[in-house]
């Protein structure tokens, strides 16, 4: 494999993980790899980065599993809307970093693709139930819940293997693996 092909699988796995991820906490930053850091610490931002989305697929997760009825649902609404806004910063953060296949050796990349596999494994399935089970729950006669999770799918939804609901139509299971 070329080093511009892993350095493109690579960081697709990176931001397919980015592209669901939201509500990062305001505190919460991962540190930045000086140019002249050694190998260890770019390493250690990549990690830092894809267990900052993990996080906050676990987050938006569970504000949609708090929706049960309307009220619940309306009150869920803003915490998604958040995720969606936090997970914007996160993607721009992390389009602004060199591909790994630049900056890390093939034993780190293993290492970081071994990450990002366990992370992946851990918060798609329950967050592609959740987003479905609301759905199918027509967001409980929530439009505020509505919005905010075809805000989310805008930025997240390649994540949860869900495409943006076009106007007035419900989001369909993308084909093909990312």
């Amino acid at each position: 494999m070329t080093a511009s092909l892993a350095n493109a699988t690579v960081k697709t796995l990176l931001l397919s993980l980015a592209l669901g991820a939201t509500a990062l906490s305001a505190q919460s930053s991962a540190p930045e790899a000086p140019a002249s850091a050694p190998r260890g610490a770019e390493l250690e931002v990549y990690v830092a980065l894809t267990l900052e989305v993990k996080s906050a697929v676990e987050e938006v997760t569970t504000q949609l599993r708090s929706a049960r009825d309307r009220a619940s649902a309306d009150a869920a609404a803003p915490g998604v809307a958040a995720c969606a806004r936090r997970f914007r910063e996160l993607s721009a953060r992390m389009g602004a970093l060199p591909g790994p296949a630049e900056v890390l050796s093939e034993a780190q990349k293993d290492v970081l693709r071994d990450v990002m596999f366990e992370a992946e494994e851990s918060i798609i399935p329950p967050l592609t139930e959740a987003v479905r089970r609301l759905q199918g729950q027509g967001f409980y006669g929530s439009q505020a819940l509505k919005e905010a999770v075809e805000a989310w799918l805008e930025v997240g939804g390649r994540l949860c293997r869900l495409a943006p609901a076009a106007k007035g139509a419900e989001p369909k299971a993308s084909s093909g693996h990312r």
